[in-house]
């Protein structure tokens, strides 16, 4: 079957598909009932509704960089403060390191890519690495090429 009629029979299955999810969304939401039936409720009485520019504001307010303003410098913070409502305890992360004043990562901080993302720079603080002098990657002409600062 060639591409285009492929794309064209998916384009009419997502059709189809996204009639069913939304009855399954409706029925989640209690808008409708088992049978289908509408149920004339307003999506604000079931769920808070907000929008993006809200949720971004609420999180800035909650991210204080240095003790400055969040948009008064364009460089990377140093240190960054969350407080966490759980615990009640506020945490201090670095920047550079990413971890906080206790030695711990952020719950969303993945070691293991980090670990892959440093095997593939190499541990050479900057030098040169045989491999690419081999290959031909830095140039006598512009040895800073690719090099990252």
């Amino acid at each position: 079957m060639g591409r285009k009629r492929r794309a064209k029979n998916n384009n009419v299955k997502r059709e189809r598909f996204a009639v069913k999810e939304l009855a399954r969304l409706k029925k989640c939401l209690g808008l409708i009932d088992d049978k289908g039936n509408e149920i004339s409720k307003e999506v604000k009485e079931i769920a808070t509704v907000t929008d993006a520019k809200s949720i971004k504001k609420r999180n800035k307010d909650a991210m204080l960089v240095d003790d400055e303003a969040p948009a008064s410098s364009k460089k990377a913070p140093k240190t960054v403060k969350i407080f966490n409502e759980k615990t009640q305890v506020e945490h201090v992360y670095n920047a550079k390191t990413m971890k906080d004043q206790f030695g711990n990562y952020p719950v969303w901080y993945k070691r293991q890519l980090e670990k892959r993302k440093k095997k593939v720079r190499g541990n050479n603080n900057g030098e040169k690495s045989r491999h690419g002098r081999r290959q031909n990657l830095f140039t006598a002409t512009n040895p800073y090429m690719n090099v990252e600062y």
